[in-house]
């Protein structure tokens, strides 16, 4: 996965790449997309991709790339809700802490 690419971003890529392959009569597996969907994974998803990957070790039939590709946008979008509600919670936070500053400084006027 590339710096900066999102989950959406980075799945659309290699299934851009597996067609590619296809309209050349280069046919990949599915097994062989999903390992290398979750190979080229950050370390950030190192969790997420074992627990796939151990999926496989139950029920081969159940990792295709639909099952891969839908868990991963899903961590992604927790992710970022996690992150949002951090920096919200971080701006509440420094609102609260500047209107306690701005109050004790009125009071310290009078």
């Amino acid at each position: 996965m590339s710096p900066g690419d999102t989950m959406e971003q980075h799945l659309n890529k290699l299934g851009a790449m597996a067609e590619e392959l296809d309209a050349i009569g280069a046919t990949v597996p599915t097994e062989v997309k999903v390992m290398v969907l979750l190979m080229r994974l950050p370390e950030s998803h190192e969790v997420l991709a074992t627990s796939l990957e151990s999926l496989e070790s139950i029920d081969p039939n159940k990792l295709t790339w639909e099952v891969v590709a839908s868990r991963l946008l899903n961590e992604e979008l927790m992710r970022r809700e996690k992150v949002g509600l951090f920096e919200s919670s971080t701006e509440t936070a420094l609102i609260f802490a500047q209107k306690k500053f701005e109050s004790k400084g009125s009071k310290d006027k009078t």
